[in-house]
């Protein structure tokens, strides 16, 4: 530890150590600050307290959601690896605060970082987060980038992750993977690599979704809305009023 540090950014971390929970917006805002300090160790201490706090306060930092997505870019390998633990953090505890954000769209940048555990870290978050919020990922580029990872990365370890993830996201919501996805990781899945039971879980675990959310669907029929307010009426069994608005049907 360097001693350039102020009373300020001393107190962030001694509080992220010794009481987590009960740290505030200030030694936040300073910790967040000693994330670009010049030493690395300070850095990477400064990244993991953030982390620690956001474990037990996840609602203090949702808030600060740009500056962690922020770490995720840093030059320092550590802050970056720290910075996708926070993200996904506030992804799985606080998913309104990641709701309607780019959140997934970096998370998703770090499948392609030159360093192989920031990509496998990449490829574990994205699933971590996805299972709690799939539509998060329910863009075709997020989700080629994961086939990509689990055809040809060159780490087995980041390929299983891809692999898992997607059988996270695929479960928690099937309507964001489709055939076309399904196809290419068969495709892998003949190649007989080493990863591939991980892929046949994933490709089981999707068609599975797939095939119980298409039973479930043509179980309830068409669905029905009420002409008044608009809300989805209920199905089974129908009544003869809108129980939101209150309109004779």
């Amino acid at each position: 530890m360097t001693d350039d540090l102020t009373s300020r950014q001393r107190r962030g971390l001694d509080m992220a150590d010794a009481a987590p929970e009960d740290a505030t917006d200030d030694n936040l805002d300073a910790l967040l600050e000693l994330t670009r300090h010049p030493d690395s160790d300070v850095r990477a201490d400064a990244a993991q307290a953030v982390k620690t706090i956001t474990a037990n306060q996840p609602g203090l930092v949702a808030p600060r959601l740009h500056d962690a997505i922020g770490l995720l870019h840093s030059h320092d390998l550590d802050v970056r690896t720290f910075g996708q633990g926070i993200v996904g953090l506030l992804g799985s505890k606080r998913p309104d605060a990641t709701e309607a954000t780019t959140a997934a769209h970096h998370l998703a940048q770090g499948l392609t970082d030159e360093n192989e555990f920031v990509r496998m870290n990449a490829a574990e978050t994205i699933g971590t987060v996805g299972e709690v919020s799939p539509e998060l990922f329910a863009h075709p580029g997020i989700v080629d980038a994961l086939v990509g990872k689990v055809e040809s990365d060159d780490r087995g370890a980041t390929r299983g992750h891809a692999a898992q993830s997607l059988a996270t996201i695929g479960t928690a919501d099937p309507s964001v993977i489709d055939d076309g996805t399904v196809e290419r990781l068969e495709a892998v899945l003949e190649r007989g690599d080493g990863v591939g039971g991980r892929i046949e879980s994933a490709i089981d675990a999707v068609t599975t979704a797939k095939a119980t959310r298409g039973a479930n669907a043509g179980d309830k029929g068409e669905t029905e809305f009420c002409p008044a307010c608009g809300v989805e009426l209920d199905a089974d069994p129908t009544p003869n009023f809108c129980r939101n608005c209150g309109q004779e049907l």
